[in-house]
């Protein structure tokens, strides 16, 4: 593990392997975030339009993404994150992660993609999601 595991605000994962868990970016995700962030909206599109999922990650997160796009500095980017994470919105108004309502993808014991099981016929390939 990282000394500093995250950098980025919360979003959530649209790559196949991690869907649906928050903080779990693969790569791409993370450069597609930090491109929109940083006002490279455009370019941030065009890396995820090169996987199948890419619309995904823009659906889960566009509101997120935006929000965070338009914070002038860590402080506001915080204060965002807070709000969405209380199911307050990204402006505090109130439509963020409701309270009642389950995480997208359930909490494991481990973050390791061997948890599934395999499916007769079907063996694991070594594929990397980000290719």
């Amino acid at each position: 593990k990282a000394a500093a595991p995250r950098l980025l605000p919360w979003l959530v994962a649209a790559n196949p392997v991690k869907y649906g868990k928050p903080c779990t970016l693969s790569c791409s995700e993370a450069l597609a975030a930090g491109l929109f962030i940083s006002g490279y909206k455009d370019e941030a599109r065009q890396l995820m339009n090169r996987f199948k999922w890419g619309h995904g990650f823009f659906s889960l997160n566009g509101e997120l993404l935006e929000a965070y796009s338009a914070c002038e500095d860590a402080a506001q980017m915080l204060t965002v994150q807070e709000n969405w994470l209380a199911g307050k919105g990204t402006d505090g108004s109130g439509s963020g992660l409701p309270d009642d309502e389950p995480p997208l993808y359930p909490p494991s014991e481990t973050d390791e993609e061997d948890d599934f099981e395999q499916l007769p016929g079907h063996e694991p390939q070594d594929e990397d999601v980000d290719e």
